[in-house]
C-alpha cells in the first residue's frame, strides 16, 4: 500500500512540474521508440533451487531470448534551452531453464530434471529534464522505473515421492539518473551522431509469492514452502550502473521528424544482497546486462517560427537522449 501511495506521489509531482512549463513549450515532439534486446538479470546465473539447501545443482543452463520492446515518447521543449522528455517501453521476454538437481532431504539422495519455460513481461519508463550548456553538450537529471514479473511451476517425482507447487516472482526497479550528451553534426541540418551516457543508482523491492508441497508415499502431501511475504524493508536492495546510447540520426525537415538507428547498453552491480536469494553467496561479484539495437521515429509540433540549425540540432539531440 505505501509503495503505490509513493508511486502516485512521484506522478502527481512530476504533472505539477510539467504541466506549467509545458503550457509555454516551444514545441511538442511525439513519436514511438523500440529496443531489441539482449536481456542478462544477474539472477539467472543462480540455479532456481539455489533458494533452499536440499537442492544441490548438478547442471544449470538458463537463458532469456532476446526480444523487442517498444513503446512512446513525449518530449516538451522549453525555452532557455530547457526540455522535458518520457518514455514508455513494454515487452515480454521467454525465459528457458534446463536443469538437473541432487535431493538430499529424503533417505536416499535423489536426482531429477527440471524444465521451466515462463513469460517475462517488462515495463519500463524513462522521465528526464535537460538543460543546453553550450551548442553541442547537454546534462540532464531523470527517474527510470522498471517493473517485472512472472510465474514459475515445480514439478518433479523420485522414488521417496515428489514436489508441487508455483512460485510468482515480481520486481519493482526505482532509480535517480545523471548524465551527458554530446552531438556531432555530420551533415548540416540533417544527418548527426548522437552519444549520451548516465550514471544510475537503483534501488529494487522484490516479492514473492508461492505454495509448494512434498508427497510422500508415507503419508498426504506437506507444505514445505507457505505463501512468502516479507516487508519491504527486507526485500529492497540497492545497485548502481550506467545506461549509454550511440545512435545515427536523421533529420527530415520538410515532414519535422527525426528518424534515427543506433545501439544502447545498460549495466548494473549489486551493492547488497538481493534477499530472495537466501543461500547463494557472493552474489556481490555479480552484473546485470541489457543490450542491443534502437530505433526510433518522431515528429515535433513546433510553436515558434521557422526554426535555425542550432534549433534543430537541439530537438534532435534532444529526442535521442532516451
Amino acid at each position: 500500500m505505501n509503495r503505490r501511495v509513493i508511486q502516485y506521489c512521484i506522478i502527481l509531482c512530476f504533472i505539477f512540474i510539467v504541466y506549467p512549463y509545458a503550457a509555454r513549450a516551444a514545441g511538442i515532439s511525439v513519436g514511438a521508440a523500440s529496443w531489441f534486446c539482449w536481456w542478462e538479470p544477474y539472477w539467472i546465473k543462480f540455479p532456481s533451487y539455489s533458494v533452499l539447501p536440499v537442492f544441490v545443482p548438478l547442471k544449470h543452463d538458463a537463458r532469456i531470448n532476446p526480444a523487442p520492446i517498444y513503446g512512446p515518447i513525449l518530449i516538451f521543449h522549453l525555452p532557455k534551452h530547457f526540455s522535458i522528455s518520457s518514455i514508455f517501453l513494454y515487452g515480454r521476454f521467454n525465459l528457458k531453464r534446463n536443469e538437473t538437481v541432487l535431493y538430499t532431504a529424503g533417505l536416499t539422495p535423489s536426482v531429477f530434471p527440471y524444465r521451466e519455460n515462463s513469460v517475462i513481461q517488462r515495463f519500463d519508463s524513462d522521465s528526464s529534464i535537460s538543460y543546453s550548456i553550450i551548442k553541442y553538450f547537454n546534462l540532464y537529471i531523470g527517474f527510470k522505473y522498471s517493473h517485472y514479473e512472472f510465474s514459475s511451476n515445480t514439478r518433479f517425482y523420485v522414488s521417496t515421492g515428489g514436489l508441487l507447487g508455483n512460485k510468482k516472482t515480481k520486481y519493482d526497479e526505482y532509480a535517480p539518473a545523471f548524465g551527458l550528451g554530446v552531438l556531432v553534426p555530420l551533415v548540416a541540418k540533417q544527418l548527426y551522431l548522437i552519444f549520451h551516457s548516465s550514471v544510475v543508482y537503483n534501488f529494487t523491492e522484490v516479492k514473492l509469492s508461492g505454495t509448494s508441497y512434498l508427497i510422500n508415499t508415507f503419508g498426504p502431501g506437506v507444505p514445505i514452502l507457505p505463501i512468502l511475504h516479507s516487508t519491504p524493508r527486507e526485500n529492497l536492495f540497492y545497485r548502481i550502473g550506467s545506461n549509454s546510447t550511440i545512435s545515427l540520426a536523421w533529420w527530415i525537415d520538410q515532414i519535422n521528424t527525426t528518424l534515427s538507428i543506433g545501439f544502447r547498453y545498460q549495466m548494473f552491480k549489486l551493492l547488497k544482497s538481493d534477499p530472495s536469494l537466501t543461500y547463494v553467496r557472493n552474489q556481490l561479484h555479480y552484473y546485470e546486462h541489457i543490450y542491443g539495437a534502437t530505433a526510433s521515429a518522431i515528429y515535433r509540433f513546433d510553436f515558434a517560427q521557422k526554426k535555425g540549425e542550432k534549433e534543430i540540432e537541439s530537438e534532435v539531440e534532444e529526442n535521442q537522449k532516451t
